[in-house]
Protein backbone atom coordinates (compact mmCIF):
# COMPACT_ATOMS: atom_id res chain seq x y z
CA UNK A 1 0.00 0.00 0.00
CA UNK A 2 1.27 3.45 -0.87
CA UNK A 3 0.54 5.75 2.05
CA UNK A 4 -0.73 9.20 1.23
CA UNK A 5 -3.01 11.60 3.02
CA UNK A 6 -6.67 11.96 2.21
CA UNK A 7 -8.62 14.23 4.59
CA UNK A 8 -11.68 12.77 6.22
CA UNK A 9 -13.24 16.22 6.37
CA UNK A 10 -12.71 19.40 4.41
CA UNK A 11 -11.67 22.69 5.95
CA UNK A 12 -14.75 24.55 4.77
CA UNK A 13 -17.37 21.86 5.07
CA UNK A 14 -19.85 21.60 7.91
CA UNK A 15 -19.75 18.20 9.52
CA UNK A 16 -21.83 16.63 12.26
CA UNK A 17 -21.26 13.30 13.92
CA UNK A 18 -24.68 11.99 14.81
CA UNK A 19 -25.36 10.91 18.41
CA UNK A 20 -27.20 7.72 19.24
CA UNK A 21 -30.25 7.63 16.99
CA UNK A 22 -31.98 4.61 18.47
CA UNK A 23 -32.74 1.30 16.82
CA UNK A 24 -30.22 -1.26 15.58
CA UNK A 25 -30.38 0.04 12.02
CA UNK A 26 -29.57 3.65 12.86
CA UNK A 27 -27.20 3.01 15.74
CA UNK A 28 -23.65 4.18 15.25
CA UNK A 29 -24.44 6.11 12.08
CA UNK A 30 -22.28 9.07 11.21
CA UNK A 31 -23.80 11.85 9.15
CA UNK A 32 -21.79 14.38 7.28
CA UNK A 33 -23.13 17.44 5.50
CA UNK A 34 -21.09 19.52 3.10
CA UNK A 35 -22.02 23.07 2.27
CA UNK A 36 -19.16 24.09 0.02
CA UNK A 37 -19.68 24.14 -3.73
CA UNK A 38 -17.89 21.33 -5.45
CA UNK A 39 -18.16 19.05 -2.45
CA UNK A 40 -20.45 16.01 -2.26
CA UNK A 41 -23.86 16.80 -3.67
CA UNK A 42 -25.80 14.80 -1.10
CA UNK A 43 -25.28 13.82 2.56
CA UNK A 44 -22.97 10.88 3.11
CA UNK A 45 -23.56 8.10 5.63
CA UNK A 46 -20.85 6.37 7.53
CA UNK A 47 -21.50 2.99 9.14
CA UNK A 48 -19.37 2.44 12.22
CA UNK A 49 -18.67 3.74 15.72
CA UNK A 50 -20.08 7.06 16.85
CA UNK A 51 -17.38 9.67 17.38
CA UNK A 52 -19.29 12.68 18.70
CA UNK A 53 -19.39 16.24 17.36
CA UNK A 54 -16.29 17.26 15.45
CA UNK A 55 -14.79 20.68 14.94
CA UNK A 56 -13.05 21.96 11.83
CA UNK A 57 -10.10 19.68 11.08
CA UNK A 58 -6.47 20.75 11.09
CA UNK A 59 -4.29 19.43 8.30
CA UNK A 60 -1.04 18.17 9.74
CA UNK A 61 1.31 18.54 6.80
CA UNK A 62 4.67 17.07 7.55
CA UNK A 63 3.61 15.39 10.80
CA UNK A 64 5.42 12.20 11.72
CA UNK A 65 2.58 9.72 11.51
CA UNK A 66 4.84 6.77 12.31
CA UNK A 67 6.05 8.05 15.70
CA UNK A 68 5.84 5.62 18.68
CA UNK A 69 2.83 5.67 20.95
CA UNK A 70 2.79 7.91 24.02
CA UNK A 71 0.82 7.85 27.24
CA UNK A 72 -1.63 10.26 25.67
CA UNK A 73 -2.51 7.54 23.18
CA UNK A 74 -3.66 5.11 25.86
CA UNK A 75 -6.40 3.43 23.83
CA UNK A 76 -6.42 -0.14 22.63
CA UNK A 77 -5.98 -1.06 18.99
CA UNK A 78 -8.96 -2.57 17.22
CA UNK A 79 -9.72 -3.76 13.74
CA UNK A 80 -12.86 -1.70 13.13
CA UNK A 81 -13.70 -0.74 9.56
CA UNK A 82 -15.84 2.34 8.95
CA UNK A 83 -17.15 2.88 5.42
CA UNK A 84 -18.08 6.29 3.98
CA UNK A 85 -19.64 7.01 0.61
CA UNK A 86 -19.00 10.46 -0.86
CA UNK A 87 -20.60 11.65 -4.11
CA UNK A 88 -19.25 14.26 -6.54
CA UNK A 89 -21.11 15.74 -9.47
CA UNK A 90 -18.34 15.22 -12.00
CA UNK A 91 -15.13 13.20 -12.37
CA UNK A 92 -13.27 16.52 -12.55
CA UNK A 93 -14.48 17.62 -9.11
CA UNK A 94 -13.59 14.23 -7.65
CA UNK A 95 -10.04 14.27 -9.03
CA UNK A 96 -9.56 17.90 -8.00
CA UNK A 97 -10.49 17.08 -4.42
CA UNK A 98 -8.44 13.88 -4.55
CA UNK A 99 -5.26 15.72 -5.54
CA UNK A 100 -5.86 18.45 -2.96
CA UNK A 101 -6.26 15.83 -0.27
CA UNK A 102 -3.40 13.55 -1.26
CA UNK A 103 -0.95 16.44 -1.16
CA UNK A 104 -1.77 17.69 2.35
CA UNK A 105 0.12 15.07 4.35
CA UNK A 106 -2.38 14.30 7.12
CA UNK A 107 -5.43 15.46 9.01
CA UNK A 108 -6.20 15.98 12.69
CA UNK A 109 -9.79 16.00 13.93
CA UNK A 110 -11.06 17.38 17.24
CA UNK A 111 -13.91 15.24 18.55
CA UNK A 112 -15.95 14.80 21.70
CA UNK A 113 -15.33 11.07 21.79
CA UNK A 114 -12.27 8.98 21.22
CA UNK A 115 -11.72 6.29 18.62
CA UNK A 116 -9.46 3.31 19.27
CA UNK A 117 -6.10 3.26 17.55
CA UNK A 118 -6.26 1.16 14.43
CA UNK A 119 -9.83 2.17 13.54
CA UNK A 120 -9.90 1.92 9.77
CA UNK A 121 -11.87 3.88 7.20
CA UNK A 122 -12.76 3.02 3.63
CA UNK A 123 -13.84 6.05 1.59
CA UNK A 124 -15.82 5.31 -1.55
CA UNK A 125 -15.56 8.33 -3.86
CA UNK A 126 -18.34 8.29 -6.44
CA UNK A 127 -18.69 10.49 -9.51
CA UNK A 128 -21.62 10.85 -11.89
CA UNK A 129 -21.40 8.52 -14.88
CA UNK A 130 -18.59 6.40 -13.41
CA UNK A 131 -19.77 2.94 -12.30
CA UNK A 132 -16.97 2.11 -9.85
CA UNK A 133 -15.87 4.27 -6.92
CA UNK A 134 -12.32 5.23 -6.09
CA UNK A 135 -11.47 3.74 -2.69
CA UNK A 136 -9.20 5.46 -0.20
CA UNK A 137 -8.18 3.76 3.03
CA UNK A 138 -7.51 5.40 6.36
CA UNK A 139 -6.44 4.51 9.88
CA UNK A 140 -6.47 6.32 13.23
CA UNK A 141 -2.80 6.43 14.26
CA UNK A 142 -2.83 8.89 17.16
CA UNK A 143 -5.31 9.90 19.87
CA UNK A 144 -4.46 12.77 22.24
CA UNK A 145 -6.95 13.77 24.96
CA UNK A 146 -7.38 17.48 25.71
CA UNK A 147 -8.28 17.67 29.37
CA UNK A 148 -9.40 21.30 29.48
CA UNK A 149 -11.93 21.01 26.67
CA UNK A 150 -12.71 17.33 27.36
CA UNK A 151 -12.14 16.58 23.70
CA UNK A 152 -9.80 14.38 21.70
CA UNK A 153 -7.43 15.09 18.84
CA UNK A 154 -7.47 12.22 16.34
CA UNK A 155 -4.71 11.95 13.74
CA UNK A 156 -5.76 9.96 10.69
CA UNK A 157 -3.34 8.56 8.13
CA UNK A 158 -4.67 7.58 4.73
CA UNK A 159 -3.50 5.14 2.11
CA UNK A 160 -4.36 4.44 -1.50
CA UNK A 161 -4.84 0.77 -2.34
CA UNK A 162 -2.86 -1.00 -5.01
CA UNK A 163 -5.92 -1.41 -7.25
CA UNK A 164 -5.88 1.68 -9.49
CA UNK A 165 -8.52 0.50 -11.94
CA UNK A 166 -11.26 2.86 -10.71
CA UNK A 167 -8.92 5.87 -10.60
CA UNK A 168 -7.55 5.04 -14.05
CA UNK A 169 -11.11 4.79 -15.38
CA UNK A 170 -11.99 8.24 -14.06
CA UNK A 171 -8.82 9.77 -15.51
CA UNK A 172 -9.52 8.14 -18.86
CA UNK A 173 -13.04 9.54 -18.81
CA UNK A 174 -11.72 13.05 -18.18
CA UNK A 175 -9.08 12.83 -20.90
CA UNK A 176 -11.50 11.31 -23.41
CA UNK A 177 -14.04 14.08 -22.79
CA UNK A 178 -11.37 16.74 -23.41
CA UNK A 179 -10.21 15.05 -26.59
CA UNK A 180 -13.77 14.63 -27.87
CA UNK A 181 -14.60 18.30 -27.30
CA UNK A 182 -11.79 19.35 -29.60
CA UNK A 183 -11.33 22.60 -27.65
CA UNK A 184 -7.86 21.79 -26.35
CA UNK A 185 -4.80 20.27 -27.89
CA UNK A 186 -3.83 18.48 -24.67
CA UNK A 187 -6.29 16.99 -22.15
CA UNK A 188 -6.05 18.60 -18.70
CA UNK A 189 -5.73 16.99 -15.29
CA UNK A 190 -7.75 18.81 -12.58
CA UNK A 191 -5.34 19.69 -9.81
CA UNK A 192 -5.26 21.54 -6.53
CA UNK A 193 -1.68 22.38 -5.61
CA UNK A 194 -0.49 25.39 -3.64
CA UNK A 195 2.53 27.23 -4.98
CA UNK A 196 4.73 30.06 -3.76
CA UNK A 197 7.09 32.56 -5.35
CA UNK A 198 10.47 33.40 -3.85
CA UNK A 199 9.94 37.13 -4.36
CA UNK A 200 9.11 39.02 -1.14
CA UNK A 201 5.49 40.03 -0.51
CA UNK A 202 4.29 37.90 -3.42
CA UNK A 203 0.80 36.36 -3.16
CA UNK A 204 0.06 32.67 -3.03
CA UNK A 205 -0.82 30.65 -6.11
CA UNK A 206 -2.91 27.53 -6.72
CA UNK A 207 -2.28 25.23 -9.65
CA UNK A 208 -5.77 24.31 -10.87
CA UNK A 209 -5.01 22.15 -13.90
CA UNK A 210 -2.05 20.83 -15.84
CA UNK A 211 -1.46 19.06 -19.15
CA UNK A 212 1.37 18.05 -21.44
CA UNK A 213 1.19 21.49 -23.00
CA UNK A 214 0.76 23.88 -20.11
CA UNK A 215 -0.70 24.80 -16.75
CA UNK A 216 -3.41 27.03 -15.30
CA UNK A 217 -3.01 28.88 -12.00
CA UNK A 218 -5.16 30.97 -9.72
CA UNK A 219 -3.74 33.93 -7.81
CA UNK A 220 -4.75 34.27 -4.18
CA UNK A 221 -4.95 38.05 -4.29
CA UNK A 222 -7.45 40.67 -5.49
CA UNK A 223 -5.40 41.35 -8.63
CA UNK A 224 -2.64 39.85 -10.72
CA UNK A 225 0.96 40.58 -9.69
CA UNK A 226 2.64 43.15 -11.92
CA UNK A 227 5.12 40.63 -13.29
CA UNK A 228 2.38 38.32 -14.59
CA UNK A 229 1.88 39.49 -18.17
CA UNK A 230 1.41 37.75 -21.49
CA UNK A 231 4.80 36.82 -22.89
CA UNK A 232 6.57 36.74 -19.51
CA UNK A 233 8.91 33.73 -19.01
CA UNK A 234 7.50 31.27 -16.45
CA UNK A 235 8.81 28.31 -14.45
CA UNK A 236 6.96 25.76 -12.31
CA UNK A 237 9.01 23.53 -9.99
CA UNK A 238 8.10 20.49 -7.91
CA UNK A 239 10.27 18.06 -5.98
CA UNK A 240 9.92 14.33 -6.63
CA UNK A 241 11.83 11.47 -5.05
CA UNK A 242 13.55 10.95 -8.39
CA UNK A 243 14.58 14.59 -8.52
CA UNK A 244 13.07 18.00 -9.31
CA UNK A 245 10.48 18.58 -12.02
CA UNK A 246 11.09 21.93 -13.73
CA UNK A 247 8.52 22.97 -16.34
CA UNK A 248 9.48 26.14 -18.21
CA UNK A 249 7.44 28.19 -20.64
CA UNK A 250 5.72 31.56 -20.87
CA UNK A 251 2.49 33.21 -19.82
CA UNK A 252 -0.03 33.13 -22.69
CA UNK A 253 -3.22 34.47 -21.10
CA UNK A 254 -4.44 36.30 -18.00
CA UNK A 255 -7.93 36.67 -16.62
CA UNK A 256 -9.92 38.26 -13.82
CA UNK A 257 -13.41 36.82 -13.43
CA UNK A 258 -15.94 36.99 -10.58
CA UNK A 259 -16.20 33.95 -8.32
CA UNK A 260 -19.45 32.04 -8.37
CA UNK A 261 -21.97 33.32 -5.83
CA UNK A 262 -19.47 35.89 -4.59
CA UNK A 263 -18.58 39.50 -5.23
CA UNK A 264 -14.86 38.78 -5.18
CA UNK A 265 -12.71 38.11 -8.22
CA UNK A 266 -10.41 35.20 -9.03
CA UNK A 267 -7.34 36.41 -10.94
CA UNK A 268 -5.64 33.69 -12.92
CA UNK A 269 -3.30 33.00 -15.79
CA UNK A 270 -2.15 30.21 -18.06
CA UNK A 271 1.28 29.27 -19.32
CA UNK A 272 2.44 26.99 -22.11
CA UNK A 273 5.45 24.75 -21.69
CA UNK A 274 8.50 24.97 -23.90
CA UNK A 275 10.54 22.02 -25.12
CA UNK A 276 11.06 19.92 -22.00
CA UNK A 277 13.95 17.59 -21.31
CA UNK A 278 13.11 13.84 -21.46
CA UNK A 279 13.43 13.42 -17.67
CA UNK A 280 11.09 16.36 -17.08
CA UNK A 281 8.60 14.93 -19.56
CA UNK A 282 8.74 11.59 -17.76
CA UNK A 283 7.97 13.16 -14.38
CA UNK A 284 5.16 15.20 -15.90
CA UNK A 285 3.64 12.04 -17.39
CA UNK A 286 3.82 10.37 -13.99
CA UNK A 287 1.95 13.28 -12.43
CA UNK A 288 -0.69 13.34 -15.17
CA UNK A 289 -1.46 9.66 -14.50
CA UNK A 290 -1.24 10.16 -10.70
CA UNK A 291 1.18 7.23 -10.71
CA UNK A 292 4.28 9.17 -9.60
CA UNK A 293 3.56 11.62 -6.82
CA UNK A 294 5.86 13.96 -4.88
CA UNK A 295 6.41 13.49 -1.15
CA UNK A 296 3.77 14.99 1.11
CA UNK A 297 3.07 17.75 1.70
CA UNK A 298 3.10 18.69 -1.96
CA UNK A 299 4.93 21.92 -2.64
CA UNK A 300 5.38 23.91 -5.84
CA UNK A 301 7.36 27.02 -6.68
CA UNK A 302 6.76 29.54 -9.44
CA UNK A 303 9.01 32.21 -10.86
CA UNK A 304 8.68 34.80 -13.59
CA UNK A 305 10.83 36.92 -15.87
CA UNK A 306 14.61 36.85 -15.51
CA UNK A 307 14.33 34.83 -12.31
CA UNK A 308 12.56 32.07 -14.27
CA UNK A 309 15.11 32.25 -17.08
CA UNK A 310 17.99 31.94 -14.62
CA UNK A 311 16.48 28.85 -13.02
CA UNK A 312 15.42 27.08 -16.21
CA UNK A 313 17.15 23.71 -16.78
Amino acid sequence: MNLHSFPLLTTSGRHTYAPHLGGSRNRNRLKQRFVRAGRPERPSHLEGPVVGAVRRPTYCAGVNLSSPLTQAQSVSRVNTNVRLKVAYKTPQSLVGEYTRSVGLGGVTLETRRSLPLGTRFTFELHAGGVPRPVEVLGEVVQVVPHEESQRFLLTVRYGVGEDRSALDAILQRIYSADEHSGLRRFPRLPLYLRAVEAAPLSPGFVVRDISRGGVGLEVQAPSLPRQVKVGTPFLLEMDFREGPMMLHGEVVWTSTVPRKNSGTVAPGFGATFGRLRPDMQQRLEGLLSLATLPPVPWKARVSFGMEAVARMP
